[in-house]
């Protein structure tokens, strides 16, 4: 996975402040753990866009349902009440 960042230049700049290249080797592969763990990749977003929209067609149609019910019975009131 790329994280954004280049090893090399990441290594340089701790060893610049003074971690040897065991520790700052280490440091990258806890960061590259942690995003791994954290970052969401455009196939996630993908995914919950397709989740999101199959919740909107499944609210839609529930609405309409109840829309229908209330249609109906606001009819039957009235043909009973007013008829």
């Amino acid at each position: 996975m790329r994280t954004g960042f280049e090893k090399a230049e990441f290594v340089r700049r701790l060893e610049r402040v003074g971690l040897d290249r065991e520790q700052a080797e280490e440091h990258i592969a806890v960061l590259r753990d942690i995003a791994a763990d954290n970052l969401v990749t455009k196939r996630d977003l993908a995914r919950l866009d397709d989740r999101f929209i199959s919740l909107e067609q499944r609210m839609t149609i529930k609405f309409g349902v109840m829309i229908g019910g209330a249609v109906g019975l606001l009819a039957a009131l009235v043909k009973i009440l007013g008829g």
